[in-house]
């Protein structure tokens, strides 16, 4: 549109980058407006640039289709658990040689801190801990106990667990630990998931399988959005028009689906499967009502298997079935109200409290390492001794 050029006749030219020049000539009245419309031919050169960026924008709009089957393939290679028993039935005690914080590692695939703190509360019923409260659900006294004899042998994760928390004291506050068990609470996290390579319930730690495909999804959509601009830009200044945008979306999709799988990837070992199955069926033991009736439960078992229930954050649902048979009160625990130590919900909400103080104490130094446990809250019941198999990381409340 061209507006306030001198009457008479004119040339104006018309051109672009890579498109052939085009001259068109006007005859112009005074205070008239005229409107051109050219279309400009682009160049062999361009020409070929513009069949070229079609084809890339359909070989990514066919890439974004083949990339979530690509994804989703390798999910079903990989992050499967391998063997996973279809029947899941009751099991009376924990796996064996399973402790609570291996317990809790295996079954969400993570070292929840919340794990750590089961284990604690265990170390505590097998004498090696005194646990005191100071101030009701924020703040604990730990005091290293000398075992009795029948006590059962610490193992090399709960022997750098008491160094960690300890050092060369004898008592610490919950909320003393702070950034230095916090720090040490990160190399601590690291040997429980060797040992459970080692163990052989996985192949390769989790935490390194999360990690990897982290990081490849965070670069290929980097990289794609980086692509999606770039091209963009670099199309609409050389040709006129955006260039193969499509093949960078297609590398967004393919660092989502990375993302999105990346929970997911840490598969099982058989050995791994078969394990999960029992710790699934140890939950469905301390979990299901009535089943407690038919047995002879003495308060021994409560105290053996309540730092069991606390990884699973079914502590509440622990006590209740203990409601009538425990009356007393923990060697391992000293009350600063020793009446309210005569209530087993008590003792069901002290351990909450305590893993909480734990946990805030760690998170306050800034580190980041506290995170809490994927089956906090103990939600819903099984509603049934029968389960199915799952992939790896596809786990859900149960």
């Amino acid at each position: 549109e061209l507006d306030g050029v001198p009457a008479g006749k004119h040339k104006v030219e018309f051109y672009f980058p890579g498109y052939v020049n085009q001259v068109n000539e006007i005859d112009v009245a005074s205070g008239q407006v005229v409107h051109i419309d050219v279309s400009l031919q682009p160049e062999a050169g361009t020409l070929i640039l513009i069949v070229l960026n079609v084809l890339l924008n359909l070989a990514g709009l066919v890439a974004i289709p083949f990339v979530g089957w690509f994804v989703y393939s390798k999910w079903r290679r990989e992050g499967k658990d391998k063997d996973m028993p279809q029947t899941i039935i009751p099991l009376y005690s924990p796996p064996e040689g399973v402790a609570p914080y291996l317990l809790g590692s295996i079954k969400d695939e993570k070292v929840d801190f919340q794990d750590v703190t089961g284990s604690i509360i265990d170390l505590a019923y097998r004498g090696y801990i005194k646990i005191k409260e100071v101030t009701p659900n924020t703040n604990y006294s730990l005091h290293r106990q000398e075992p009795g004899a029948k006590a059962k042998p610490l193992n090399e994760i709960e022997s750098q667990l008491m160094t960690d928390l300890f050092g060369d004291n004898d008592e610490v506050e919950t909320k003393a630990l702070g950034l230095t068990f916090a720090l040490k609470y990160k190399m601590l996290e690291k040997k429980i998931y060797q040992e459970m390579v080692t163990k052989g319930y996985f192949t390769k730690s989790p935490e390194a399988i999360r990690n990897k495909f982290y990081g490849y999804g965070i670069g290929l959509f980097i990289l794609g959005i980086a692509g999606v601009i770039g091209t963009g830009i670099l199309g609409a200044a050389t040709l006129g028009i955006p260039g193969p945008v499509l093949l960078g979306l297609a590398l967004v999709v393919f660092g989502l689906g990375y993302l999105g799988v990346a929970p997911h990837m840490p598969a099982k070992t058989s050995l791994g499967s078969k394990t999960f199955a029992d710790i699934l069926g140890f939950k469905m033991y301390l979990h299901t009502a009535e089943r407690f009736r038919l047995q002879k439960l003495g308060p021994d078992e409560f105290e053996r298997y309540l730092s069991y229930a606390v990884v699973f954050g079914i502590e509440k649902e622990w006590a209740e079935k203990f409601k009538d048979i425990y009356t007393g009160q923990p060697e391992w625990l000293e009350s600063s109200n020793v009446n309210t130590l005569t209530d087993i919900y008590w003792i069901s909400r002290f351990s909450r409290g305590f893993s909480q103080s734990m946990t805030t104490s760690v998170m306050s130094s800034g580190s980041g390492s506290a995170r809490g446990s994927g089956w906090t809250s103990g939600g819903g019941s099984f509603g049934g001794f029968s389960g199915g198999g799952g992939g790896g990381g596809s786990r859900g409340a149960f």
